[in-house]
C-alpha cells in the first residue's frame, strides 16, 4: 500500500517555514495523543492541547499548552482554535474499539466530528493535517471502527486540507493505557491463549513513540503531504507470532496458543457484549481480524525515514520500565 498523491499549492522550504512552529493536537490527553505532545514539544513546537474540560490530563507534558473544546459544538472548537492559532493539526481523537461497539458514538465523533473540525479549521486559516488513523481503515473493514476511520480518512481526503493520514498497526508502549494494554491484562491471567481464527494474519506492532515520531517527520518532509502511510514494527510477523511473544514477555513463560474458530469467536462477541461492560473480544475485533491487511512500509520509510524498533526490542523496554508486568 503506497502514498496516494495530489498536488500541493507549495514546495520546499516555504513548507518548513510554515509548518515548524504552532501544533494543536486532538485527543491530546490519550495513550497516543500524549506521546505525539511530548514529541512535538521535544522537537521545539509550540504545542497545543486539546481535551474536553472534564478531561483527565495525567498524561498530558507540562509543557503542554491545554486548550477546551468538544467536537460537537462548533463554537467551542472555533474559540480553541483562536486561541492557539496553529498552523497545524495532529488528529488524534477518535472513539476506539476498547468496549462494545457504539455505531452512533462513532459516527459522531470520529466522522461528523472530524467534518466539523474540518470546517472549522478551515475558517481559521489552518492549511496543514496530520491524521493519526488506523490499519484497520480501509473500505473492506465494516466494523464499527474501521468503517468510521475509512469515512473519516475518505472525508479529510476530499477537502482543501495539505494532509496526510498515518495508519498505525497494533500500537504498543510503557502507558497504562490502550487496547494493547488490556490485551496484556487478559494475557496474564488467562492459562491458555485463544486467537481469534489460524492465527496467519500479518500483525507488525508499533511503539507509540515510533508513530509520535512519524509525526514529527511528516512536519518536517514535504513529500509526505498526500501520502497515507502504513506504520509497524520492522519485522515481520503472523498474529500467532505476535500473541507468542507478548505472552512470553509478559507472563515469563512460554505460552499454550489455542487457535479459536471465527463462528466460536463471534459467539463469544455477541455473549459478551451483551453481559459485559468492556468483553475481553468484540464483534469489530473479529472483524478486523478478518479483514486484516499487510503491513508494507514502504512508502513510510522512503518518505518519512521511518525507523521503528523492532517488536522484541520495544516490548522488552516497556517490561524494563515495569509497566506490562
Amino acid at each position: 500500500m503506497g502514498r496516494t498523491l495530489r498536488l500541493v499549492p507549495f514546495v520546499g522550504l516555504d513548507f518548513k517555514r510554515r509548518m515548524t512552529t504552532r501544533v494543536l493536537v486532538t485527543g491530546a490527553n490519550g495513550f497516543v495523543g500524549s506521546a505525539i505532545c511530548r514529541a512535538l514539544i521535544a522537537s521545539g513546537r509550540e504545542t497545543f492541547a486539546l481535551v474536553r474540560e472534564s478531561a483527565d490530563t495525567g498524561l498530558l507534558p507540562s509543557a503542554a499548552r491545554v486548550v477546551h473544546g468538544e467536537f460537537h459544538n462548533p463554537k467551542s472548537i472555533s474559540r480553541a482554535l483562536n486561541e492557539a492559532k496553529p498552523e497545524c493539526i495532529v488528529h488524534a481523537a477518535a472513539v476506539v474499539s476498547m468496549g462494545k461497539p457504539d455505531l452512533d458514538l462513532s459516527m459522531r465523533i470520529n466522522v461528523e466530528g472530524l467534518k466539523t473540525f474540518l470546517a472549522a479549521a478551515d475558517s481559521a486559516g489552518v492549511r496543514r493535517w496530520i491524521q493519526i488513523s488506523s490499519m484497520s481503515a480501509h473500505e473492506h473493514n465494516k466494523s464499527v471502527y474501521g468503517g468510521t476511520k475509512w469515512l473519516a480518512d475518505e472525508a479529510l481526503r476530499g477537502s482543501t486540507m495539505e494532509w496526510t493520514i498515518l495508519r498505525p498497526s497494533i500500537i504498543y508502549g510503557p502507558q497504562r493505557r490502550g487496547i494493547f494494554h488490556k490485551l496484556t491484562g487478559l494475557l496474564r491471567k488467562l492459562p491458555v491463549v485463544p486467537i481469534v481464527g489460524p492465527g496467519k494474519e500479518d500483525m507488525r506492532p508499533v511503539h507509540v513513540d515510533d508513530v509520535a515520531g512519524a509525526v514529527i517527520a511528516s512536519l518536517d518532509r514535504p513529500a509526505s503531504v498526500g501520502g497515507s502511510y502504513m506504520l509497524g514494527c520492522t519485522e515481520e510477523m503472523t498474529c500467532r507470532d505476535f500473541f507468542r511473544e507478548t505472552a512470553r514477555q509478559v507472563r515469563g513463560s512460554e505460552p499454550r496458543l489455542l487457535p479459536l474458530p471465527l463462528w466460536m469467536c463471534r459467539i463469544i462477541a455477541v455473549v459478551g457484549e451483551a453481559v459485559l461492560p468492556s468483553p475481553p473480544i468484540t464483534l469489530d475485533n473479529v472483524e478486523g481480524v478478518t479483514r486484516a491487511q499487510r503491513v508494507d512500509l514502504t512508502g513510510a520509510i522512503r518518505d518519512l525515514g521511518f525507523t521503528p524498533r523492532p517488536f522484541r526490542e520495544g516490548l522488552e523496554g516497556c517490561i524494563a520500565e515495569g509497566l506490562l508486568t
